[in-house]
């Protein structure tokens, strides 16, 4: 009953955190960049609470995306779940207390979904490559991303505990 209701309260996360970006983030952008809530809640996940809890957080929040934007469906599944499941793997390697760890991982991660999304775009849908602002979308975006890191640092490593202790709980009740 505990890992279903917490299921239950990470889903009802990641559709807010879907909903801020759209209504609150989207209004807010940064030199015509906005930040990317996405990488920050997966990225997060993943380097508190591992690569199967980033995982499968990344495939809802892409999926989500996916189907309420996307033309081709499983462009933001593939790359927010490579998300989650890089940052898991990382969690050996970076201490989880620390925000310096992970505003590096966000700026690796940011660099690194925005470089397989724009690069997957060009090939799907014929976008056209521009070196200048591409690199500018990622310095922005980067820099916006690591603000809302900071911000957002204590609450994901709140949940990311919750999600731990149910994970490495015997006990239902």
């Amino acid at each position: 009953m505990k890992r279903v209701l917490l299921g239950f309260v990470t889903f009802l996360v990641i559709c807010i955190a879907i909903l801020l970006q759209i209504n609150v983030l989207n209004e807010i952008p940064l030199a015509g960049v906005v930040a990317n809530l996405g990488i920050v809640l997966i990225a997060g996940l993943g380097l508190v609470s591992g690569k199967l809890i980033g995982g499968i957080a990344g495939f809802i929040y892409g999926a989500l995306v996916d189907t309420m934007f996307q033309r081709t469906i499983g462009i933001y599944i593939l790359f927010y779940t490579l998300t989650g499941i890089v940052s898991g793997f990382l969690n050996h390697k970076f201490s989880k207390e620390n925000k310096m760890s992970m505003v590096m991982l966000i700026l690796i991660v940011t660099a690194v979904f925005e470089t397989g999304t724009y690069f997957s775009n060009i090939l799907l849908h014929r976008y056209e490559f521009e070196l200048i602002p591409f690199i500018l979308v990622i310095v922005l975006e980067s820099a916006y991303n690591v603000l809302l890191t900071i911000i957002l640092f204590k609450p994901i490593a709140f949940l990311g505990d919750l999600l731990n202790r149910c994970k490495n709980s015997y006990y239902l009740l």
